[in-house]
C-alpha cells in the first residue's frame, strides 16, 4: 500500500523537498564567485573547458573547418557561419545512427530489423554572449524510427539501446521527444546548479570504456546491460523528467552531484501534470585516479525514491492476480550503483590530465578494463543485482589510431518466486558483446557488433545477434 497519505510521511517528504529547495535558493542567491574559466563539462562531449579554450565562454570553441575527409562534422563550417555563431554563444550539433540487427540463431524466432535514431543538441552560452555570467541553456531532442529485434531475441535487456529510448511506452513505436531543456548556472569555477527537464542518461558519465555518456548508443556497446546499470530504472526516471540539482568539482579529479527529480518517466509527456507527486533523489561521487601514470576512475551513486507506487514482488501477490484485487505496493525504493574503469596500457598522450568521460570514446590510444555493478531493493525491483565488465580501448592497430573496440560480459539476478515461475522467468539473464568501431572519416563511423545472450525467458533459446551500426555526426 502507498503511505503517501500518512501524515508523518507527508511531513517528512515535504521536509526533504523544502531542504533541497532551500539549498538551491542559497546557491542562487549567493554572490557570484569570480567566474573565470568554469570547470563544468561540455554538453557536446568535446574537451573540458579550459583557460585556453573558453575565451570568455562556458563551452570551448570547436574547429568546424577542414575538408570532407578530415573535418569532425559532415556539414562543416558553413563558410565560417558556424564558427561565427559559436563565438556569439550559439551552438548546435546533430547525430544520425542507422542500425541493422539480425537474430541469426536462438531467441524466440529468427528476425532481421532495421531502425534509426537521431539527436539534435543546441545550447545558448549566455556567458559568452555577455548576457548572464555563468549561464547556459541546453536543449536535446531525440527520435527513434523503424523496428528492433528486442521481441525476437526474447531477452529482458534490449540488444540495441537506441531502439527503446527515449521511452515511448511501446516497443518499435516511431517516436520523437524533447528529452532535455534545462538551465545551468555556474556560480564559480567549482560550483553550479541546474533546473528544468533533464535527460538522466545523456548527462551521465559512468566510465571511459562503457556506460552512459552523451554519446551512449551511438558509440561503444549497444546492449542495454552494457550501456547502463539495469537496477536503476525502477527508482529513477529512465531518461527524461523535471527536476533540479547542484554539482561541484572541488579538485580536477573529484566531482560531486545531487539532484531531486519527479520519479516518473516523462519522455512521452510534458511532465507538468501532477508534478511533484512522486520524487527521486540521486547522489553521486565521481573520482579519477592514477595507478602509476595510468588513468582510472570510480563512480558511486545512490538513488532513493519516495511517494511512489512500486509493486511488491512477493509470492503472496499471486492471489491478488487470481482474484483481480489491487496489487500490494510500497511507496519507497532504492538502488546503489558502482562503476570502475582503468587504463592498463597507453600508447600516447599526456596521462596526467583528467579524462573526458563525455565524448563516448577512449581519450588515449591504448586499452583498459571496466566494471559496472548495481544493487537494488529486493521488495520492489525485479533486477536484484547486476554486474558487467570487460575491456575496451582505441587505436590498438597503429595504422588505425581512431578505431575503437570493446568486449563485455553481463549478468542480471532476477527476483525469484511463484509469479516469476508462472510467466517463465529464469533467475538470471547473461550475455556477451563484441564490437569494433571503425572510423571512415571523423564524422562517419561503422560498427560491426556480435552479441550472444542467454535470455531470462525460459521459452527463448540462447540468442546469437549480429549487428551493423553507422554513426554520422553533423
Amino acid at each position: 500500500m502507498r503511505r503517501g497519505n500518512n501524515h508523518d510521511s507527508a511531513i517528512w517528504d515535504w521536509f526533504i523537498v523544502k531542504r533541497v529547495a532551500a539549498l538551491l535558493v542559497i546557491f542562487l542567491a549567493a554572490p557570484t564567485l569570480a567566474f573565470g574559466q568554469t570547470s563544468g563539462s561540455d554538453a557536446e562531449g568535446s574537451q573540458e573547458p579550459s583557460t585556453k579554450a573558453l575565451h570568455g565562454g562556458i563551452l570551448p570553441l570547436r574547429d568546424f573547418g577542414g575538408d570532407l575527409s578530415s573535418r569532425a562534422n559532415l556539414l562543416g563550417d558553413w563558410g565560417g557561419l558556424r564558427t561565427d555563431l559559436a563565438k556569439k554563444g550559439i551552438r548546435f550539433r546533430g547525430w544520425l545512427t542507422p542500425n541493422v540487427q539480425s537474430v541469426a540463431d536462438g531467441g524466440s524466432q529468427d528476425d532481421t530489423a532495421f531502425g534509426a535514431s537521431g539527436d539534435f543538441w543546441a545550447a545558448l552560452d549566455f556567458h559568452r554572449m555577455g548576457v548572464i555570467p555563468g549561464g547556459l541553456l541546453v536543449m536535446r531532442a531525440e527520435f527513434d524510427v523503424g523496428k528492433s529485434v528486442t521481441k525476437s531475441a526474447g531477452t529482458i535487456m534490449a540488444p540495441n539501446y537506441n531502439s527503446i529510448l527515449p521511452v515511448s511506452g511501446e516497443i518499435d513505436r516511431d517516436f520523437v521527444s524533447l528529452t532535455s531543456l534545462y538551465y545551468t548556472q555556474f556560480l564559480g569555477e567549482k560550483f553550479g546548479v541546474w533546473f528544468g527537464r533533464s535527460d538522466t542518461h545523456h548527462n551521465a558519465n559512468l566510465g571511459e570504456f562503457a556506460g552512459l555518456n552523451p554519446q551512449v548508443g551511438n558509440t561503444q556497446f549497444q546492449n542495454l546491460a552494457l550501456t547502463g546499470i539495469p537496477v536503476m530504472p525502477v527508482s529513477q526516471p529512465y531518461v527524461s523528467s523535471l527536476g533540479a540539482g547542484v554539482f561541484a568539482r572541488p579538485t580536477k579529479d573529484l566531482s560531486l552531484a545531487a539532484m531531486v527529480m519527479d520519479s516518473r518517466e516523462a519522455s512521452a509527456r510534458s511532465g507538468l501534470d501532477d508534478f511533484g507527486r512522486d520524487w527521486n533523489a540521486f547522489f553521486a561521487v565521481n573520482l579519477q585516479h592514477r595507478l602509476g601514470d595510468l588513468p582510472g576512475g570510480q563512480l558511486l551513486g545512490y538513488s532513493y525514491s519516495w511517494n511512489g507506487d512500486y509493486t511488491k514482488l512477493e509470492s503472496s501477490q499471486l492471489k491478488n492476480l487470481i482474484f483481480g484485487t489491487p496489487l500490494a505496493s510500497e511507496d519507497k525504493t532504492w538502488a546503489v550503483i558502482y562503476s570502475f574503469w582503468q587504463y592498463v596500457q597507453v600508447f600516447d598522450g599526456d596521462t596526467s590530465k583528467p579524462i573526458n568521460l563525455k565524448d563516448g570514446r577512449a581519450d588515449h590510444r591504448g586499452w583498459g578494463v571496466f566494471l559496472m555493478a548495481g544493487l537494488a531493493d529486493e521488495d520492489t525491483n525485479p533486477v536484484q543485482w547486476s554486474l558487467a565488465g570487460g575491456i575496451g580501448g582505441r587505436g590498438i592497430l597503429p595504422s588505425r589510431p581512431n578505431d575503437s573496440f570493446g568486449i563485455g560480459y553481463f549478468v542480471l539476478d532476477l527476483k525469484a518466486g511463484v509469479v516469476a515461475n508462472l510467466i517463465g522467468l529464469k533467475s538470471t539473464e547473461q550475455g556477451a558483446e563484441l564490437y569494433y568501431e571503425a572510423e571512415i572519416t571523423p564524422w562517419f563511423h561503422i560498427t560491426p557488433d556480435l552479441q550472444v545472450v542467454d535470455p531470462a525467458l525460459s521459452a527463448s533459446d540462447t540468442a546469437v545477434i549480429f549487428g551493423l551500426r553507422t554513426n554520422i555526426n553533423f
